[in-house]
């Protein structure tokens, strides 16, 4: 494999600094941008590429060239209070980087969500009627519509991730998985709380598995990832 040039926008965040550390173990030079609303330099222990403070919802300039973008950086906390301002970060910061992926030529891996499905039927499928139930779910939305119209001009890939658990989430703070809160609530003793005696379903993913997934669809070929990555638990259960 060929060694890339990787910048990880919300590197220091849960998701982000995983990848990241994955990629630098895989032996590509990374670069994360992270403005650390939400991320921390904790979750980089073992980190030794370049860090950058950076807002990417603002305008920006990164002069060096880059093979490979994993866009990762957004607001998603749902008790964010400002609705405007989640919808303008997340999509501004979507246009600057395309406009950097166009620049450079570069492959661009994002993340979408699984909450456009909403409370929707199961299985859920990629054709169903979107339940947009937030806006962050709404913001999403408009950055699939915003990609798919770019299929035939670039390399891009949208994933969305359902309930994503594992090492990292300490910062997240309420805003973390429920495992990682009963995780917790069983390491000081307690009992686990649950609610409707626990009979409900809700899928979770282990975040290995996440950046794993994520790492294989930006080192598709080109005429593989110019569609959605639907179905994409398939052709990726040999990992």
């Amino acid at each position: 494999m060929n060694k890339l040039k990787c910048l990880v926008t919300g590197g220091a965040g849960f998701i982000g600094s995983n990848i990241a550390l994955e990629l630098q173990a895989k032996g590509h030079e990374v670069i994360i941008a992270d403005n650390l609303m939400s991320g921390a330099m904790s979750n980089l222990k073992g980190f030794n590429g370049e860090f950058l403070k950076l807002d990417i919802s603002r305008p920006f300039e990164l002069n060096q060239k880059i093979d490979l973008i994993i866009h990762q950086a957004a607001i998603t906390d749902p008790r964010f209070k400002d609705d405007d301002e989640m919808m303008r970060a997340n999509i501004e910061g979507f246009e600057h980087i395309i406009e950097l992926a166009k620049k450079n030529d570069a492959k661009l891996v994002y993340a979408s969500t699984a909450n456009l499905y909403g409370n929707g039927p199961v299985p859920m499928k990629e054709s169903q009627e979107k339940e947009l139930i937030s806006v962050y779910g709404k913001s999403k939305l408009e950055m699939d519509f915003m990609a798919e119209k770019l299929f035939d001009k670039m390399q891009i890939v949208g994933l969305r991730y359902f309930n994503v658990f594992g090492p990292g989430e300490q910062n997240k703070g309420k805003a973390a998985s429920m495992i990682y809160h009963l995780y917790n609530q069983m390491k000081e003793g307690k009992n686990p709380r649950l609610f409707k005696h626990g009979e409900q379903k809700r899928d979770h993913i282990y975040v290995k598995d996440v950046v794993a997934a994520t790492i294989k669809a930006a080192l598709l070929p080109k005429a593989e990832s110019t569609t959605w990555a639907r179905d994409w638990q398939l052709p990726l259960m040999n990992w």
